[in-house]
């Protein structure tokens, strides 16, 4: 028990990742990941690694038993809830100074946390990693395009990648975001409340015969939940703008009806109908908004108080270097 609270105590960088049906090349992972853990504890470094087996169906389980790093956790999910939300409970047990995001499909060599740790000793809070080769398929190209699209124009955030899985936090940016709500979709919210942001250029690996686990659906949905997450910034636009279209209706019948009553303007179906119709759709844009935006509330309070995952168990590594 002293052992492992003076390993706590002592602890500078948490690694989490989510794992789904990858025993095909899970040894070869956690044989890199050993090495970059090893390297690290030369430097004097205590490294955290959690591993996330999200619903698993093949051997992944019993393959990180037995290679996985020293002290690793094995936090294995009830069922397959989907890899942002295995993220997320990897995330909630990290306790390092550093916490590192990465894969365990091979797309990408953990030793490539080196430059990830480098940029964080030199006081940025968050390090995003950007894929400049891309041996995804188009779909996953298509829904990462979209996301990208979704977060530059609606939310503001001008991140390269917000689809790469690997990344680099300070623990205070992760306790910042905490008070904010849930560690979904970190990066988008890790950004907006980052101090200091910078990018890493990463090559991917050849990627595992058996192709990407994401097909069409499970694209669509991830997207979608992505819009969900941050669909506040759409309604309140949506409310902004049933708010202008109402106020400009007004002051345009306004307007109209005081230059008849003048006798300054001859009377007009047409105009009378545009300015009752924009009315109108003002007020109905409004009430969606408000609608949307109600909603929205309902399922973050909804959120909060529910857990969005179930932990079937946890298994600790007694494996050596």
């Amino acid at each position: 028990m002293l052992s492992k609270i003076k390993r706590y105590l002592k602890m500078q960088c948490s690694i989490v990742v989510p794992v789904y049906n990858e025993a095909s090349v899970l040894p070869i992972f956690l044989k890199r990941l050993t090495e970059l853990c090893q390297n690290w504890e030369n430097q004097g470094i205590i490294t955290q690694v959690i591993l996330v087996d999200d619903g698993s169906i093949d051997e992944s389980v019993e393959i990180m038993q037995k290679s996985a790093p020293p002290s690793s956790e094995i936090v294995v999910l009830e069922r397959n809830y989907g890899q942002a939300i295995a993220l997320n409970a990897g995330l909630e047990r990290a306790k390092g100074n550093y916490i590192f995001t990465l894969d365990a499909d091979m797309e990408f060599d953990p030793l490539i946390l080196n430059k990830f740790l480098s940029k964080l000793k030199e006081g940025y809070d968050l390090v995003s990693g950007v894929r400049v080769i891309r041996n995804t398929s188009i779909l996953r190209r298509f829904a990462s395009y979209n996301i990208n699209f979704f977060s530059h124009y609606l939310l503001h955030i001008y991140l390269r990648d917000l689809t790469c899985p690997v990344n680099a936090y300070t623990h205070s940016l992760l306790e910042k975001v905490k008070k904010h709500g849930s560690l979904l979709f970190l990066k988008v919210k890790a950004a907006k409340c980052a101090s200091r942001v910078t990018e890493v250029e990463i090559e991917q690996l050849n990627r595992n015969k058996e192709g990407s686990k994401y097909n069409f659906l499970k694209l669509f949905a991830l997207f979608l939940e992505f819009i969900v997450h941050h669909s506040r910034h759409i309604f309140q636009r949506i409310i902004l703008l049933g708010t202008g279209l109402l106020i400009f209706s007004l002051l345009t019948g306004g307007i109209y009806l005081f230059l008849r009553i003048l006798g300054a303007i001859s009377p007009s179906k047409i105009f009378q109908a545009l300015v009752i119709l924009i009315f109108f759709t003002g007020w109905q844009t409004l009430i969606v908004g408000f609608i949307g935006e109600y909603l929205l509330r309902l399922h973050r309070l909804l959120e909060e108080s529910l857990p969005c995952y179930k932990i079937k168990q946890i298994l600790e590594v007694k494996n050596k270097f």
